[in-house]
């Protein structure tokens, strides 16, 4: 290491930066010694300069927002900090541990913060900052720079980064997912601001009175784009913000100009209980006014920077959802001209010198992707100068391709507002934690299909501005900016869309208790499992409190939890339902389709939603959207219908058989209403649960590790930014379906060359062989589950087995996964009842799948309401002294 740098200078105030030489600073014990790579500029380094900060002494090397690497360790720092880390570093260090504010802190918490320290040195405040090739550090607020996130992107977190998202989880717990947000004053911290609030799941307004800061927020990637963008300073600014929050008024407002007047009119801006924190730090005394606080129960927060935890929690966010301020990179030798270009030139966003002149591409970084596959030595010495420079070509790509705009399908917000978008609370929960969030979206008074009808939405069905889980927490909640194709297409048909609901762990079971949301009861017997994924849709559906549910079958996502609740759930032919906007498992097994209490609104909402999509090429053998007649076209007959019934759908040894006999029973009512009835064997049926596992493991991983998958189409990018890059954290939150089919996923791809090769084309096999069967039978039909509804379970992850999550629902798609890879329609129709495995006394509803070849879902939904007209399917397998005890409402 030499002994010398390079710096900039203070040496005198209000005077040009100087560039000197400078001894390298000593690493003590307890100190890092970084090698500052990249270090920002920002406003309050200006008011250093002009003296409102005065330093300890001068000269002072300025800059507060270091981003580099470890260069050394001190012989008594504690913990796995090695030379060579990339690290970001917060400008206040070395807690005293013996001042008042320090023993304050220490009894919130045991890591030493040196914000509240009376004695803490503050880094290019009143002490030497990152201006400079190296710098010392404290430990205890030095955060670990996630891969992803370059030097020059990390600097301006360590502060603009860290005061607004600290301010913003000030906001919390008065203000939750899905409120309303403003960040007023869209600079290089506003701008990171709005990022960070919908990353955070806040419905969001940028306020500025400046074009080129309205700007700036317009700019942004449609995943972090803001769901308002205003000028405060406009004669409608308050109507505007009374329409977006259905006049009840903002939850939370961060305020980032030190205007007094901009900040007395934002408390006027809340709403009851609304929390307000402001960020500037004028010369003059604020002025509030206190009638409004008092009768409004507001809250001002004052918020210094955010703590050494809380960044590292802010840089995982910044990882995973691609967030970045718009840059102004100088080199070090422009350093000296730095104030005049700041106070003189219109600059966008973040003022950021490149320290250390490198890019983002290491030498032997080629070589360490090729060892991520096991090819070691992949590269000669010769060639790898070559490869570096290539390589650092593709990543400037990259880059570059993240900062265009992108593209999406815009949603029309003002001809279809969202009202009181909101985490229902424990009194709107319905049969347990059947819903995602409550809101109102009223459908096209013009419409016609679906005029009357509520719907609600699986909670990966994109909403625009409606937060989604996905049933998880391994990830944070990502609203989008676009409606899904379906959710546009119900509101243009009429459907008043009342909310989402919840779906299981990243769609990935068909159990009821494996969302990070909660557990969903079945509508008939509290403690029963709803079945999944879409649980919660199926048991507000299957409840009656909502009429259609649109829900998304991978494996029997649909049909599974639609035979356990009592609906009539439809999984289409591949590709007939467009599954634009809808988070995917696998574009192979992604289907899309309706769930009702009645046929007849599932052929409605088929008509509704289906058809070809330009956005996805799953639909290129689609009808045009608008030309099916599925409900129009329903008959009350069967006559002349031949149904086939599969042997080996009931043959396998996990199938009840009381729920064979009720299948079978039902069945003969097609004979009595006049189709023809016969058994039809497919041996390779039974196969089909083997197919679909190789299939869904090694794709589903594919597509959960963020891969490509040859399609064209629109793509969530704030969903697919959300999830990477895997963490050991994110990880450990996954159920343990999903943590399986990960390791599965991988462990296959590592050691059976050519299994998914093989795999697909056994599917492809199959697939023929069904068609052949549907040249001599119109449908097939089969038990939809091979038992009723069992218990739901109360497992705890950390607490109970992984195994023991998973046995409620080993077997549950036997007859169901096989149709997601062939890409047959097949629909569950309610039956009757059966006693409970566990319980006699409790009666659980039963489905009949019925399954019909490519594009033939008029034959299926003719069948099914045929026999839904001659049936009460309520009144079989109730004991007559049971029936008047049979409810539907827990």
């Amino acid at each position: 290491m030499p002994n010398k740098m390079r710096a900039a200078q203070i040496m005198e105030y209000e005077k040009p930066y100087e560039l000197h030489e400078r001894a390298i600073p000593q690493c003590g014990d307890h100190d890092l010694l970084i090698q500052v790579y990249a270090a920002g500029f920002c406003h309050s380094d200006l008011q250093v300069w002009n003296g409102q900060f005065p330093a300890a002494s001068l000269p002072m090397i300025p800059s507060h927002e270091p981003a580099g690497k470890i260069a050394q360790i001190g012989a008594n720092v504690q913990g796995s900090w090695k030379v060579g880390d990339r690290v970001g570093v917060l400008n206040y260090k070395n807690a005293c541990g013996g001042c008042a504010g320090c023993r304050q802190h220490s009894r919130r918490s045991k890591r030493p913060d040196p914000r509240f320290c009376q004695r803490r040195i503050v880094a290019g405040f009143r002490h030497d900052g990152a201006f400079a090739e190296y710098m010392l550090a404290d430990p205890n607020t030095t955060v670990h720079l996630p891969d992803g996130v370059s030097f020059e992107q990390g600097a301006p977190l360590m502060c603009a980064g860290a005061t607004v998202w600290g301010a913003l989880r000030k906001l919390s717990p008065q203000v939750q997912p899905g409120d309303a947000v403003a960040v007023v004053g869209i600079g290089g911290l506003g701008q990171l601001g709005v990022q960070f609030s919908k990353a955070l799941g806040y419905r969001t307004i940028a306020m500025d009175n400046r074009d080129e800061g309205r700007q700036l927020a317009l700019d942004l990637p449609d995943h972090l784009k803001p769901d308002l963008v205003m000028d405060s300073t406009t004669e409608d600014a308050d109507q505007k913000i009374s329409e977006f929050t259905s006049g009840e008024g903002l939850a939370g407002i961060v305020v980032c100009t030190d205007s007094i007047q901009a900040n007395a009119w934002c408390l006027q801006q809340l709403g009851n209980g609304g929390v307000m924190v402001p960020l500037g730090l004028p010369k003059d005394k604020w002025q509030f006014d206190s009638e409004v606080m008092v009768f409004h129960e507001l809250t001002i927060k004052g918020s210094y920077v955010a703590s050494a935890e809380e960044v590292e929690s802010m840089l995982k966010v910044v990882a995973k959802h691609g967030i970045s301020s718009h840059l102004t990179v100088l080199g070090f030798s422009e350093i000296p001209s730095l104030i005049g270009r700041y106070l003189h030139a219109s600059m966008k966003g973040r003022l950021v010198i490149n320290i250390k002149g490198e890019d983002l591409v290491a030498v032997g970084d080629a070589e360490s992707v090729l060892e991520s596959i096991g090819v070691t030595n992949g590269i000669p010495a010769n060639e790898s100068q070559d490869y570096h420079q290539l390589l650092a070509a593709v990543h400037d790509v990259a880059e570059h391709i993240l900062q265009l705009p992108d593209y999406t399908a815009r949603t029309d917000t003002e001809k279809y507002p969202r009202e009181n978008i909101r985490r229902p609370s424990a009194d709107e929960q319905d049969f347990g934690n059947a819903w995602a969030h409550k809101f109102l979206i009223r459908g096209n008074s013009q419409g016609s299909l679906l005029q009357g009808k509520t719907l609600c939405l699986k909670d990966n069905v994109a909403v625009a501005g409606v937060p989604q889980f996905f049933g998880t927490d391994a990830i944070p909640a990502w609203t989008p900016n676009d409606d899904a194709t379906v959710v546009r297409r119900a509101l243009d048909a009429g459907a008043d869309v009342v909310g989402t609901t919840i779906c299981e762990n990243f769609c990935n079971s068909t159990s009821s208790f494996t969302s990070a949301q909660g557990t969903v009861y079945n509508p008939y017997a509290r403690g029963y499992s709803a079945g999944g994924s879409t649980s919660g849709g199926s048991a507000v559906v299957g409840g009656g409190l909502v009429d259609i549910a649109i829900g998304a079958d991978q494996g029997g996502s649909i049909r599974v939890p639609s035979s356990f609740c009592g609906c009539v759930g439809l999984k289409p032919t591949h590709g007939l339902v467009p599954y634009t906007g809808i988070s995917s498992g696998d574009a192979i097994n992604d289907h899309a389709g309706p769930i009702a209490r009645s046929v007849s609104d599932v052929a409605l909402c088929l008509d509704a939603i289906s058809g070809k999509d330009d956005y996805d090429d799953r639909t290129l053998g689609a009808p045009i959207h608008g030309s099916t007649q599925y409900a129009k076209s329903l008959r009350n007959s069967v006559a002349g219908l031949k149904i086939g019934v599969l042997k080996e759908g009931f043959e396998h040894r996990l199938v009840n058989e009381e729920v064979k006999s009720t299948v079978r029973k039902a069945i003969q009512s097609f004979e009595r209403l006049g189709a023809t009835v016969e058994e039809v064997s497919l041996p390779l049926h039974l196969e089909g649960p083997a197919i679909w596992t190789i299939q869904q493991r090694i794709a589903g991983t594919f597509n959960m590790l963020g891969y490509a998958h040859g399609r064209r189409g629109l793509f969530s990018t704030a969903y697919e930014t959300a999830r990477q890059p895997w963490t050991n954290e994110s990880f450990q939150k996954l159920f343990p379906s999903t943590k399986n089919t990960i390791i599965n996923g991988l462990s296959l791809m590592q050691n059976y060359p050519g299994l998914y090769a093989k795999t697909m084309n056994l599917a492809q096999q199959l697939r023929d062989s069904y068609e052949m069967l549907f040249e001599d039978y119109d449908l097939i039909v089969m038990p939809t589950t091979p038992f009723v509804a069992p218990p739901n379970i109360d497992w705890k992850r950390g607490e109970d087995a992984p195994m023991d999550a998973l046995k409620p629902s080993m077997g549950i798609t036997i007859n169901t996964a096989i149709f997601d890879v062939t890409g047959h329609p097949a629909m569950s129709l309610p039956v009757g009842f059966s006693p409970s495995t566990v319980d006699s006394e409790v009666r659980l509803p039963v489905g009949m799948q019925l399954v019909g070849g490519l594009w033939q879902e008029q034959k299926i939904l003719n069948a099914a309401f045929a026999w839904e007209s001659a049936n009460d399917w309520k009144k079989i397998g109730i004991p007559k002294d049971q029936e008047s005890r049979l409810s539907t409402k827990l």
